[in-house]
């Protein structure tokens, strides 16, 4: 008697037939594991900052998305790895990653920067809560 995964791809409830990660492109299972890891450490570093910052409901938000974008990037990296990954997958893995936090980093400044142009001090600034404005 075989494993369950033997029988993939296999037909859903509605009659609609999964695809499986190994059977996209390499390319195309590249781009999906650098998107899932660019979103999953976007999202640690803004997670970072608002900690820094002090804003609670924030972080806590950011730590939902930082759940489920965590998930989903184990669980495709991990198919990609046991399907045989080619080089080009890590590649974009370790680029989404480096991406990710730059972009944070980046968004953070662009934040801080309009804080000062429109009048607010940036001490002020992080240290309202955002919801009681």
């Amino acid at each position: 008697m075989g494993s369950p995964c033997n029988d993939l791809p296999y037909k859903s409830k509605v009659g609609l037939e999964r695809r499986m990660l190994s059977d996209l492109p390499v390319p195309a299972v590249a781009l999906i594991v650098f998107v899932a890891q660019f979103i999953f450490i976007a999202l640690k570093g803004v997670q970072q900052i608002t900690v820094v910052a002090g804003r609670f409901w924030v972080a806590g938000i950011t730590s939902l998305g930082l759940g489920v974008s965590g998930l989903v990037t184990l669980d495709i990296l991990a198919n990609a790895l046991v399907k045989g990954a080619h080089w080009f997958v890590l590649v974009c893995y370790l680029a989404g990653g480096v991406l990710g936090i730059l972009s944070a980093m980046w968004l953070e400044g662009r934040r801080k920067k309009r804080a000062r142009k429109h009048g607010h001090g940036l001490a002020h600034f992080d240290r309202v809560v955002w919801w009681r404005r």
